[in-house]
């Protein structure tokens, strides 16, 4: 006799043969070749963390109900990482610092997920931690339907980040919704969300709720916004502090008052640079800017494909001239060298950065918005002048490297350097930076960098970029 109730969106009972189970419904239809996969093969295991122990999950069989495949294993009672946002703040929080500690647990086992699905993470009544199967939680997400599959993955999940980085972000845009009551990105187009999350167009989280104390919102934006990988770890004990001291400072009415001014200020800043980088988009696939950039450098065997078939840039150069490399070539716009320096994330946000400036300048070009590209080095050496409407200065200046360690296989560098860029110019479209009045003014910022380089077979690599500042 089995039978069949349901316990939450997604979610069954099943009782059979006096023995009751966890049913998680997949989305696949009835008699589907899929069933075997579904309960077989290591990934057809899911893991429950409790405290510093890893205990299996397995996949007890599949069946069918009203036309739909049901996986089902061992009866647990749960709260799903879906629902947790609509708990309060305290207990919001209380289930991230448990989720980033199962993180932990599970990343020094290489076992942890690169992205979290809203019904693949089970928080159980006990303090542990579900992971539901790799294969439930595939089946899950092919089969999500549209009015889900915002809520469940996509606004807290980076389009483009697949390793280990991709749960740091995760918990960090759980956080932002925790802690704001709203997500970063609510669009309902796909698109949109992701172009928006791969250019931060979103508000930080002091502009949403002013009163959060800066703490919280610093380690919200390290992951958000600098794209710094923080560990589970750290998240675990910030998160814990967070709950330790409160997420919120007192403010006063004049704070209150210069908060609803930059919140209308930013909005707007956030629509002119999305809309800009659509343009950016839209005109490099109808080729205009294509053409402008073969038209500068004579061929085309700078694109991807060609690339992925030659040796790396960098192989060869010893540790330290690598390091003087990748940052070097900040000044060039060279970021295909700077991704042939780094693996393993480092220096992600950096190498985008210097991506969309190439881009900009091509197409700034392409609207004859001053094609003067002065490096922050060269302007620093004319005696840092004041910036003119056709001087666009971008990069790094008092390039500083300093061997901290070595060994054999690896070696540590302090490197400080002045990081400048245009300030309103990265928010406005090539079309008003022609018509502005004055230039855009100068951002400037004064960093340290901890390096790690470790030796490879072609040479050597950058594997790890702290920011010390």
């Amino acid at each position: 006799m089995l039978e069949v109730s349901s316990v939450c969106h997604g979610f069954v009972t099943i009782r059979r043969d006096g023995e009751t189970y966890l049913g998680i419904e997949t989305g696949i239809p009835g008699k589907s070749i899929a069933v075997r996969k579904l309960a077989s093969g290591p990934n057809a295991r899911g893991w429950i963390v409790r405290g510093d122990e890893i205990t299996p999950w397995d996949t007890g069989g599949v069946i069918e109900h009203e036309g739909t495949l049901y996986v089902y294993g061992p009866y647990v009672e749960f709260t799903p990482l879906r629902d947790i946002v609509s708990l309060d703040t305290e207990d919001a929080l209380l289930h991230l610092e448990r989720l980033s500690a199962a993180l932990s647990v599970l990343e020094e086992r290489d076992q942890a997920p690169h992205r979290l699905h809203g019904r693949g993470i089970l928080f159980l009544t006990d303090g542990s931690v579900l992971f539901l199967p790799p294969n439930a939680v595939q089946a899950i997400t092919e089969q999500l339907q549209a009015e889900d599959r915002f809520e469940e993955l996509e606004y807290f999940n980076h389009p483009d980040l697949d390793n280990r980085h991709g749960a740091t972000y995760a918990i960090a845009a759980l956080a932002y919704r925790v802690v704001t009551g709203t997500w970063p990105i609510t669009t309902r187009d796909e698109h949109e969300l992701h172009e928006r999350l791969r250019d931060c167009s979103f508000l930080p989280p002091e502009l949403i709720r002013p009163e959060l104390r800066p703490e919280v919102c610093d380690q919200i934006k390290r992951t958000l916004f600098e794209e710094e990988r923080v560990s589970p770890a750290d998240w675990r004990s910030a998160i814990r502090e967070w709950r330790d001291s409160g997420i919120t400072r007192d403010l006063d009415y004049e704070e209150e008052a210069e908060n609803r001014k930059r919140v209308g200020e930013a909005r707007r800043r956030l629509e002119r640079r999305y809309h800009r980088q659509e343009l950016v988009r839209k005109y490099w696939k109808q080729g205009v800017v294509v053409a402008i950039i073969v038209a500068l450098v004579g061929s085309i065997p700078g694109t991807i494909i060609y690339n992925h078939l030659q040796p790396r840039q960098t192989a060869g150069m010893g540790p330290r001239e690598l390091v003087e490399a990748f940052y070097s070539s900040v000044n060039t716009l060279n970021h295909e060298l700077m991704s042939d320096a780094v693996t393993d994330g480092a220096g992600d946000a950096l190498v985008r950065e210097v991506r969309n400036v190439f881009v900009t300048s091509r197409v700034r070009q392409a609207y004859q918005v001053g094609d003067e590209h002065i490096t922050a080095q060269e302007w620093v050496d004319r005696g840092r002048p004041s910036a003119t409407q056709d001087m666009w200065v971008y990069g790094i200046a008092e390039l500083q490297v300093e061997l901290l360690s070595e060994d054999e296989d690896e070696h540590i560098y302090q490197v400080s350097y002045e990081h400048w860029a245009p300030g309103d110019a990265s928010d406005l479209d090539p079309e008003e930076l022609e018509q502005a009045d004055e230039p855009p003014p100068l951002t400037g910022r004064q960093l340290v960098d901890r390096v790690r380089v470790r030796r490879v077979e072609d040479g050597w690599i950058i594997d790890l970029i702290e920011s010390q500042s």
